[in-house]
């Protein structure tokens, strides 16, 4: 599954941007922007960006975008990020010093639309994250509403979507079981569960570790359990 993109763009022209802005999230792309130095690097942290677009010519004293894709390329944890610059001219000595200084590419003001998706989508192929099959597999903390459809003073049926092998050991958050004095003991699955329906299932729990007067409240429990 393709995720949403994040593209951050340092601009001090807001008509720019709003522009920029509405090319990119029409192709599916999540957009950020900031129009001065204090912002765009709160953004930079706070998003961590897959893709950079810097415009040449910034209101930030003597700094262009040059000098920021320079120091951006100068950092160890942001120089992978692929960066753009943008501006008006065309000059082959900009595009030089770009390159130089570590530009992926470069794009021309006024913007042509296609040309500039393009050129977005290649660069984000290219510095594309790759997918890694581990080696053995790790074991993942994971929530999940369940309904406890039937209970005994040894053992519990768990009926919700996720479907568990034998020996998984859960953490049930249930001011029910609570109540009961419950709240200290282990629940470890057995190899019982079963199919209800499409992404139903109902799981057996054991309860280990119950002391005498919950499962003496368990006991005198006056229900009916509706068998499935």
């Amino acid at each position: 599954m393709n995720l949403r993109k994040h593209i951050l763009i340092l601009d001090d022209d807001l008509d720019s941007i709003h522009f920029i802005s509405k090319i990119l999230e029409n192709a599916g792309h999540s957009v950020h922007y900031a129009t001065n130095a204090t912002d765009f690097s709160q953004l930079l942290n706070e998003i961590g960006p897959h893709l950079i677009l810097v415009d040449y010519k910034l209101n930030l004293g003597t700094l262009t975008g040059i000098h920021i894709i320079d120091r951006l390329k100068k950092d160890e944890f942001l120089r992978k990020i692929p960066i753009f610059l943008i501006s008006a001219s065309e000059s082959k000595k900009l595009i030089a010093t770009a390159t130089a200084v570590g530009a992926s590419d470069f794009v021309k003001k006024p913007i042509q639309t296609a040309i500039f998706l393009q050129k977005i989508k290649k660069a984000l192929k290219i510095h594309e994250l790759p997918e890694l099959t581990l080696k053995e597999p790790l074991k993942v903390k994971c929530q999940s509403m369940a309904d406890i459809i039937q209970i005994s003073e040894s053992s519990l049926k768990i009926k919700g979507p996720i479907k568990y092998s034998d020996d998984t050991v859960l953490n049930i958050d249930s001011p029910y079981l609570q109540n009961l004095g419950c709240h200290t003991c282990k629940y470890k699955t057995n190899d019982r569960n079963k199919v209800l329906d499409a992404g139903i299932y109902i799981n057996e729990v054991e309860i280990k570790g119950i002391k005498e007067e919950s499962a003496k409240n368990i006991r005198m429990i006056k229900t009916t359990t509706k068998q499935t």
